[in-house]
């Protein structure tokens, strides 16, 4: 498991964080982008704002294995039309778009041929 950021600050926190849970995984921390390590994962999330969201709409998709699901949040409702379209473009397919308030989350799936 990786978890990637671009502030220090924050990946000092989430090793701190994660530091508390008690799970048998281990999750190596790093400000590599999400690609970094080719197309090897199942699950990928994403709970940032609308512009580095879209800033990483291909390193995300190539990120993921042929047949897994990339969550994305941390923008609002009227701001998801446009990261669905973008994150469309790079191949990936909406499965589903939910929303809590105002905030919204969608959940993408790549389709073995891409």
């Amino acid at each position: 498991m990786v978890g990637t950021d671009i502030d220090p600050i924050a990946l000092a926190s989430a090793e701190m964080h994660a530091a508390l849970d008690a799970h048998p995984t281990q999750i190596h921390f790093t400000d590599e982008a999400p690609n970094h390590w080719g197309a090897r994962f199942d699950l990928v999330v994403a709970n940032i704002l609308e512009q580095p969201l879209r800033n990483l709409a291909q390193a995300l998709r190539r990120a993921m294995c042929p047949t897994s699901l990339l969550l994305i949040s941390g923008f609002t409702r009227p701001q998801a039309p446009a990261l669905r379209v973008a994150y469309e473009r790079t191949g990936l397919t909406l499965v589903r778009e939910t929303h809590l308030d105002e905030w919204a989350l969608l959940i993408f799936e790549q389709s073995p041929q891409k």
